[in-house]
């Protein structure tokens, strides 16, 4: 085989790659989309205040002491950007309890839905 037979079969090796990877990627959002349908709402009458989500960033956090009835010591962190009804953003955290401890990062991307984030 020549070099450019070579360069052709890698490029549709990774092209290949890269559209498994994707079509994946969008099948495994699309299934938790249809979780997020089938559950059964929150009632907003049991909801804490709800928070005001202005253009601009804003950061939120969340800490939970581990208990006896939930020995999961949590620690949580949310920074957003929306710009209008559009949400960006990073969470972080850790979870530490009696079997296990671990920490967690990633990026978030959603919109604003009757007053609360909708974003994944």
């Amino acid at each position: 085989m020549n070099k450019k037979t070579i360069t052709s079969v890698l490029i549709l090796l990774i092209v290949g790659a890269f559209t498994v990877y994707l079509y994946s990627s969008l099948s495994e959002m699309a299934e938790i989309d249809q979780q997020i349908e089938e559950n059964t709402p929150i009632e907003k009458t049991n909801l804490p205040e709800v928070a005001i989500f202005t253009d601009g960033e804003q950061c939120y956090n969340y800490n939970h002491e581990a208990t006896e009835t939930e020995p999961y010591k949590v620690i949580e962190a949310m920074k957003i950007n929306v710009r209008g009804g559009l949400v960006t953003g990073t969470k972080s955290g850790t979870q530490e309890g009696p079997d296990m401890t671990n920490g967690y990062n990633g990026t978030l991307a959603g919109t604003i839905r009757e007053g609360m984030l909708d974003v994944v």
